[in-house]
């Protein structure tokens, strides 16, 4: 628990004719990595199978299959309702037999190929109007830089005696003043920030003018050849997209038919073509001589007889040898953790697996994590929301994801910590006090009873909980270093990177809370506190010198760090505050006229978003501040009610989502640098054993 799985290296040497046998075991135990012999003692005395065709060709068709489900799933998504976006519906598994490298090439490869040659035709088609749509759009957008100019844009091309160029400018009095000189002939239209130029020049005079014009006063729009005025041209384009979607939408419908057809077919074959895939590079690894094959690999010691029990059933006559990990060898790493702490493996996986003979922090982040992120949310409402978005997460993509569903336990559990954290701190959409909207129901029930600490009333006792926590959290990070240098035999490292700790701190604190007065000590303690600064400060500075000072004021650094606990819980009470007192002021502004100035200020400014931005849907939102402000020429009341809840509502959505992100950021932050920073070093390979992959598929006998 505390340390990765411990491993075994084991050796097995089986007959060539037993060596398949003994394969398919190991892939249908899935629990030992292959290892490459090559690197062994013995890979002088043995021969290797070369990369050779098959597997260029297995690899070939893994990707050619994968290709073509991937534009199947797309098809088939885009007649999804949005909500099957965030909760899928589980499939059910395909029934599907084991097919042999041999039987795969003998009798499926060309099935797959036709297959798949029909479905990726499909796609490139829709890839290829895809791309004369970005084309089109792009024209289009140059076109409406010059729309307003009226003239036939068949003019632009090569003539003996003239040149037609059109362009952008934004000072057309030079442009005007120069073509004077020229005798060139210049029609513009005006837009808000440029002007659409026109200039038509004598061929011989082309080089002098344009080079006096420069590219800064005039800038050529270059197009495809067209025949039309710029407006009737911009129609016939949008036309022309309007057929090519519609082309797209039936290729999209053939897609959807293939997907029917051959879908399954194809993800039984791309579960047996990984499988296939898998079992050749572990071939690879293996050493052979004329008559006997040589695999090795790692396995978690604790099934070792397990294994061995069944490469003797696969070939009752193979050798079967495994030892411990030499010094220096490197180790792939399993790590399994209690049942609770598994969800919370990906949080150390994120920032680097341990080490062989490293320990796992996984058991110890776990508990700070969550205590971490509940007190620096802190508010009850907001854990709740957190929780139901766990739970929406694990009923939605945590059936078909397993990374979603580990998120989603770790966003309940620290949602209901949340909760409770919001309870005791007195905390429910902000204080319970007289600015809350809350607080009479709440208070009816009892809640002020429950409260024990109020952050915004009493933050320095948040304050000494955060330090206390983060001084427990460093000086656990400094006991497992102190440990692991101790295992290692470095002793000196151990002397001046942790037991200086154990003298410096107790002895700071009964030094620095005198100073301060806080607490009164005999002259025997403070005696022997002046004694141990003396000591760590010896075990700190003599290896380092005057380097030793970063470690110290690092640290310090590192214990203060802690305090952002507080001031995150401040942040989100303060915000909740803010926003409640808010909507506690606008009835006392309220009148007709004050409502409807407000609700057509916003109502412009959404509708000009939705102009800028494109988006039509905000339009709507424009639609509805229209609605509430002639309600507020007939009710105030309940114009200026709607707006306070639509304030609470969203102010208070905002200010959740953003503090939890800052709380899981934050909490996460304190866990990588101040306590990882104590002790772990990271960089291990993952164990990634030989085993059966079937992700649409299971397996049935013949």
């Amino acid at each position: 628990m505390l340390f990765p799985e411990r491993m075994v290296k084991l050796y097995i040497l089986t007959h060539k004719d037993s060596y398949d046998r003994v394969l398919d075991t190991l892939h249908k135990m899935g629990v030992v990595e292959v290892s490459d012999v090559r690197f062994e003692e013995l890979a002088e005395m043995l021969h290797f199978d070369r990369e050779h065709e098959g597997l260029r060709k297995i690899m070939e068709y893994e990707g050619m299959v994968k290709k073509a489900l991937n534009f199947l799933h797309r098809c088939e998504g885009r007649r999804k309702k949005k909500l099957e976006v965030f909760f899928p519906k589980p499939k059910p598994k395909l029934k599907a037999k084991k097919l042999s490298e041999y039987a795969f090439f003998a009798k499926h490869a060309d099935i797959v190929e036709k297959m798949c040659d029909e479905v990726l035709a499909v796609e490139r088609k829709i890839g290829e109007i895809e791309e004369r749509i970005s084309l089109l759009r792009a024209a289009i957008k140059t076109l409406k830089s010059i729309e307003r100019l009226d003239f036939d844009m068949k003019y632009l091309v090569k003539h003996t005696f003239f040149t037609v160029k059109v362009g952008i400018s934004t000072d057309i009095g030079k442009i005007m003043s120069i073509a004077k000189k020229y005798g060139a002939h210049v029609y513009y239209e005006s837009y808000e920030e440029y002007y659409a130029v026109l200039i038509i020049t004598y061929k011989k005079d082309d080089s002098s003018f344009y080079g006096e014009l420069g590219r800064d006063l005039f800038r050529e729009v270059r197009l495809p050849p067209f025949s039309g005025k710029p407006r009737s041209v911009i129609e016939k384009l949008n036309s022309k997209l309007r057929d090519m979607r519609r082309e797209i939408e039936k290729l999209y419908t053939k897609g959807l038919e293939l997907a029917k057809k051959y879908g399954n077919e194809l993800r039984v074959y791309h579960d047996e073509i990984i499988n296939v895939r898998m079992k050749r590079e572990a071939s690879l690894r293996a050493g052979r001589t004329e008559s006997a094959r040589l695999i090795s690999g790692w396995c978690p010691q604790k099934i070792i007889k397990k294994v061995r029990n069944g490469v003797l059933s696969a070939d009752s006559g193979a050798y079967f040898y495994y030892r411990k990990p030499r010094e220096g060898e490197e180790v792939p790493i399993l790590i399994n953790n209690p049942k609770w702490a598994r969800p919370y493996q990906r949080l150390t996986e994120m920032y680097a697996l341990p080490n062989y003979n490293e320990f796992d922090p996984t058991v110890i982040i776990t508990p700070a994590f969550i205590l971490f992120f509940a007190l620096m949310l802190g508010d009850a409402f907001y854990g709740i929301l957190v929780t139901i978005i766990g739970v929406l997460l694990y009923k939605g993509l945590g059936q078909v994801d397993e990374g979603m569903r580990d998120y989603a336990k770790i966003f309940i559990v620290i949602g209901i910590a949340t909760i409770i954290a919001g309870l005791l701190l007195g905390s429910f959409l902000g204080p319970l006090d007289e600015y809350n909207p809350l607080t009479p129901a709440l208070t009816s029930l009892g809640i002020s009873r429950v409260i024990v600490l109020d952050s915004m009333k009493n933050p320095i006792a948040i304050l000494l909980l955060s330090l206390i926590l983060g001084l427990l959290q460093l000086n656990i990070g400094i006991a497992l270093a102190l440990i692991k240098n101790l295992r290692e035999r470095k002793i000196k490292e151990a002397l001046n990177g942790q037991v200086s700790w154990i003298f410096l701190e107790p002895a700071g604190f009964v030094l620095i809370t005198r100073m301060l007065g806080f607490f009164t000590f005999s002259d025997i303690v403070i005696k022997l506190a002046y004694m141990g600064v003396l000591i760590g400060m010896i075990l700190l500075f003599v290896p380092k010198g005057p380097l030793a000072f970063f470690d110290l004021t690092g640290f310090i650094g590192n214990f203060l760090s802690y305090a952002r606990i507080l001031a995150l819980g401040l942040a989100t009470s303060g915000i909740a505050l803010t926003i409640n007192i808010i909507s506690r002021i606008l009835p006392m502004f309220a009148s007709s006229f004050i409502c409807l100035s407000v609700f057509i200020v916003m109502a412009v400014i959404v509708f000009a978003l939705s102009k800028k931005m494109r988006i039509k849907k905000l339009g709507y939102i424009s639609i509805f501040f229209v609605i509430m402000g002639v309600i507020s020429v007939f009710s105030v009341f309940s114009a200026i009610m709607v707006f306070v809840l639509l304030v609470l509502v969203f102010g208070h959505m905002f200010n959740a989502g953003i503090q939890a992100l800052g709380a899981f950021i934050h909490s996460l932050r304190l866990q990588y640098v101040e306590f990882f920073g104590q002790f772990y070093e990271g960089g291990g390979r993952k164990f990634n054993p030989l085993r059966v992959v079937r992700k649409y598929s299971l397996e049935v006998e013949k």
